[in-house]
């Protein structure tokens, strides 16, 4: 099959890049656009992050340069002739381009794996509900609605590749409590609560700011984060707010490197994992959760282990980019 995948450019193994990589082994012939590609600027420059995030911010360059991207993504389509179009996120592609190859006959899908309960996404959510083929969501509770107009809704979890986590190497010092994850007031409360029991931080530097900022120890690359989450006595888990019945993709990352956590409750909490493979816990209770598996290493290993065979089986993202072939194939 012929497939134009759009997707933005992320750090080197993100999210977005796993996905590329796994679908490249699928087989298919693919033909990949970075929605992020700065096509005001020469071909060498283009593809700079930094360019990106910084440019972007200018009103009429943004708008111009959103303006090309539609022109070389229809370019790309008369030129390929993709049999599917499979847009990762983009909100910067418009409804009219979607529009414009479905009317050739190729089959559209959108996975957008981002809250959609934020003011933001909420608007330019509903605004392309109705224009793919097929829209893959991360969050179950969307998902459950079924179709808006001739868009069929598709509940795809968020995933990792395991091979980026494999083997890590046992780090010089280990955190006995380990949270990595932006700031946000409800996460400080929380790990407040547990700060006086081995807590450190990792993530963005909004924690700088906190009052446990002396807990932070600055952000953690992916490599660091395996090993990190591999042997911690026990990682934090906390979904970001506002809440949505999506689950992050700490959730995934944490067993496939075989950490042990515990988490806060979402709907697709227990769609992926059970009690038993990532024990769960309530703003109420999550010190007394904490310092219970503190004192129970044997049971945390058995629930690492469980949560890390279940992710090998169900999780990983080879099986959601094959889900997502199926579901459009179907």
């Amino acid at each position: 099959m012929k497939i134009l995948l759009i997707n933005p450019q992320s750090p080197k193994d993100g999210l977005s890049d796993q996905f590329l990589q796994v679908l490249k082994e699928t087989g298919n012939d693919i033909l990949y656009i970075n929605e992020r590609t700065f096509w005001l600027m020469p071909p060498g420059f283009r593809q700079i992050p930094f360019l990106w995030r910084h440019l972007r911010r200018i009103g009429f360059i943004r708008q111009r340069n959103k303006e090309l991207l539609q022109k070389k993504i229809l370019q790309a389509v008369d030129r390929f002739k993709p049999q599917l179009l499979i847009v990762v996120q983009g909100v910067s592609i418009e409804t009219s381009t979607i529009s414009a190859i479905a009317a050739k006959g190729v089959i559209t899908a959108n996975w957008f794996f981002e809250n959609q309960t934020t003011d933001f996404r909420k608007e330019w959510f509903k605004n392309i509900e109705s224009v793919y083929d097929h829209l893959f969501t991360f969050d179950p509770i969307i998902a459950r609605q079924g179709t808006h107009g001739r868009t069929k809704l598709h509940y795809l979890p968020v995933a990792v590749d395991p091979r980026l986590f494999e083997n890590p190497q046992r780090p010089n010092s280990v955190p006995t409590i380990c949270f990595i994850g932006a700031h946000e007031e409800r996460r400080e409360k929380l790990l407040s609560r547990v700060a006086d029991l081995g807590l450190e931080i990792y993530g963005w530097k909004g924690w700088e700011k906190t009052s446990l900022a002396h807990l932070y120890r600055g952000p953690a690359s992916l490599h660091e984060t395996a090993k990190l989450y591999a042997f911690s006595a026990l990682n934090m888990n906390i979904n970001s707010v506002p809440a949505c019945g999506g689950i992050t993709l700490r959730t995934f990352e944490i067993s496939a490197a075989g950490g042990f956590q515990i988490s806060d409750v979402r709907d697709g909490l227990r769609d992926c994992f059970s009690e038993q493979e990532v024990p769960s816990f309530s703003d109420d209770d999550v010190r007394e959760k904490v310092v219970y598996w503190l004192k129970h290493p044997e049971e945390r290993a058995l629930a690492a282990a469980a949560a890390h065979k279940r992710f090998l089986r169900d999780h990983t993202m080879a099986v959601r980019v094959q889900t997502l072939l199926d579901a459009v194939k179907s």
